[in-house]
């Protein structure tokens, strides 16, 4: 009888903690499709069955961000012409990616290398774009742009990081730095 009892009541945690989930799976485009007496029960941060947080929500490696952050690019060609920003781009997503993703650790380095700077923008009591340039990740960051293919013309290249909010289905693009222009030297190039 006691088996029966607990054996009911983690099958009832477990379909619990699948529907907690629900506000993190599902992102904003997803819940439109959710019928209205169904948001209240799924979605709504104060469930009536989890009112005391009992149920956990979980996030596997990594928390879920109130904000998409991009990192954007151009080049000065030796004519003194801006090519129009470019995104950094990363091979779209399949369902063979979740078994074999060598891009995946690239993708998660650059994202890194442009929190660490944004960060360290924010602690600095005295913010001054030499000792943003003079930083590791801003000297890597550039090191990394610089590396992406560009045309024979191609005199300085200059980087961007902007942000769009994920919560709020606002798409107001929001910008956070402009790095100054960097020369390019000799080296590989795409046409």
């Amino acid at each position: 009888m006691i088996s029966v009892f607990v054996v009911c009541a983690l099958a009832l945690f477990f379909i619990c903690s699948v529907l907690a989930q629900c506000s993190r799976i599902l992102g904003p485009d997803h819940r439109k499709a959710i019928p209205a007496g169904w948001k209240r029960l799924l979605l709504d941060g104060n469930q009536l069955w989890n009112r005391w947080r009992a149920i956990p929500v979980f996030t596997f490696f990594s928390y879920v961000p109130d904000r998409e952050i991009w990192l954007l690019f151009r080049d000065r060609l030796c004519n003194q012409d801006l090519t129009p920003w470019k995104t950094v781009e990363y091979e779209c997503n399949t369902v063979w990616k979740c078994f074999w993703n060598p891009d995946r650790r690239r993708q998660k380095a650059v994202m890194d290398l442009t929190g660490a700077l944004l960060n360290f923008m924010v602690k600095q009591e005295e913010l001054s774009l030499s000792s943003i340039v003079s930083s590791r990740s801003f000297a890597r960051l550039i090191t990394y742009t610089k590396g992406l293919p560009r045309t024979r013309l191609t005199a300085e290249r200059q980087f961007m990081i902007a942000a769009t909010p994920i919560s709020t289905g606002d798409q107001t693009v929001r910008i956070l730095f402009i790095s100054p222009m960097s020369p390019i030297f000799a080296g590989p190039h795409n046409e």
